[in-house]
Order: C-alpha cells, then sequence, then structure tokens
C-alpha cells in the first residue's frame, strides 16, 4: 500500500514537472544595435520564438515589436569577441594586490547578425543564455552559421579509436 502510493505521488509530481517544462515559453534579453549616423545605440529587447516566427520586443518600449518569419530569414551568424581584462589587473597592481591572473583573463561579447530581405539586425547576446537561445533558433528551423569558437574541431570518428 505504501509503496503504490509513493509510486503515484511520484508519477504526479514527475509528470507535473515536464509538463511545465513544456508549456515554458522563453524570452531571450539581447541588446540590438542600431546605427544612428555616424555612431552607434543599444537598446534592451527581448527575442521570443512562435509560430515559426523570431519575435524582437522593446524591452521598454512594447510597440516597437518586430515580427520576423522563419522563412524570410536569409542569414542568422553567432560569433564572439574577446577582450583582454588590462584595465582591471591595473587597477588591482596600483591597490597593492597582484593583478597578474586578471592579465591573462578575457571578458567575451557574444553578438548574432539575422538578415532578412529587408533588413539586417545586429544584438548582442546575453552571456547567461546565448547557447539556450542559438539552440532555439536552430530548433525552429533557423540555421545558424556558428563563426564563434575558433579553436573548435570537428570529431573525426577515423582519427579517435
Amino acid at each position: 500500500m505504501k509503496i503504490t502510493s509513493l509510486i503515484l505521488i511520484l508519477s504526479v509530481v514527475l509528470s507535473g514537472q515536464y509538463w511545465v517544462l513544456a508549456q515554458n515559453i522563453s524570452n531571450y534579453e539581447a541588446d540590438l544595435i542600431i546605427k544612428k549616423e555616424s555612431s552607434a545605440e543599444k537598446k534592451k529587447v527581448l527575442i521570443s520564438f512562435s509560430n515559426e516566427t523570431m519575435n524582437v520586443i522593446g524591452k521598454k518600449d512594447k510597440k516597437s515589436q518586430q515580427s520576423l518569419p522563419n522563412s524570410t530569414i536569409k542569414i542568422a551568424s553567432y560569433s564572439y569577441s574577446e577582450r583582454p581584462q588590462i584595465m582591471e589587473g591595473l587597477a588591482l597592481a596600483i591597490l597593492g594586490f597582484p593583478g597578474l591572473p586578471f592579465l591573462f583573463n578575457k571578458k567575451k561579447k557574444h553578438w548574432l547578425i539575422v538578415s532578412t530581405e529587408k533588413d539586417n539586425f545586429l544584438f548582442e547576446l546575453n552571456k547567461d543564455n546565448y547557447r539556450q537561445l542559438l539552440l532555439e533558433m536552430n530548433t525552429n528551423k533557423i540555421r545558424v552559421e556558428d563563426a564563434g569558437d575558433r579553436n573548435y574541431k570537428p570529431f573525426d570518428p577515423r582519427k579517435n579509436p
């Protein structure tokens, strides 16, 4: 009696968790880079996917919404840039702390370019969930070219036993 009730409770709890995961619609925070004459401006946006459409919604201004049907997206390309944290290391060295480890750390910025027939969009992605965004784009049939990992070597089963 106790085992069957435990199994019943466990199955209800687990099935409820899977239902919640299946119903989760993700919004991904990013910065949309907008060219203004000779400078650039960052605008906080949310990226989401629904009904074979990529939606870009302004975080502060909900009225500025772009809906990009997946079929109109020609190119989606991911890359990243690195810069050493020299200033942080120098500041710690001036304060008397050894800042040598900071000279070898690099800060990464993740970039996504989405091109349609009419527009081009440049996004600076959030470092915490950019992988999830790229995975969701691929599952929504938006092929993302990965130009980001310069050290990536494809797995070749003939070379590794």
